[in-house]
């Protein structure tokens, strides 16, 4: 058995019957290098883990990634309002709740990219 430090989070078995496991940024976890040496090669190239007790092993947390969650009416120049409007979507919490806009008349494919991207600017 490998001992290995997760450097992302990994979900891996370990042959024992017990998995499937996960494993988060530096935590150190047992892979069976040979009963799996694909995978074992696959973390350690990938860059997803490296041997543990190595210098590479020393894990830099990275900060969470920080959500807005946009309130209020939609503004006036958003992406298909009009359309939103008439299905009797104004606010941003509507637009949560409404599920896929496609479904909504007048609304395609690429309207709908540019909703989603205006959701998350």
């Amino acid at each position: 058995m490998a001992q290995l430090k997760a450097k992302t989070t990994i979900t891996y078995d370990n042959g024992d019957g017990t998995g499937p496991h996960t494993a988060e940024p530096g935590e150190t976890f047992e892979l069976d290098d040979k009963k799996y040496p694909g995978s074992y090669k696959h973390l350690l190239d990938s860059g997803d883990a490296v041997k543990a007790g190595t210098r590479e092993a020393v894990v830099t947390p990275t900060p969470a990634a920080t959500t807005t969650v946009k309130q209020g009416p939609l503004p006036d120049d958003f992406p298909g309002r009009d359309k939103l409007e008439d299905a009797g979507i104004r606010t941003y919490a509507q637009l949560r709740d409404a599920g896929d806009v496609t479904e909504l008349p007048g609304i395609g494919d690429a309207t709908a990219k540019k909703i989603a991207d205006a959701m998350t600017e």
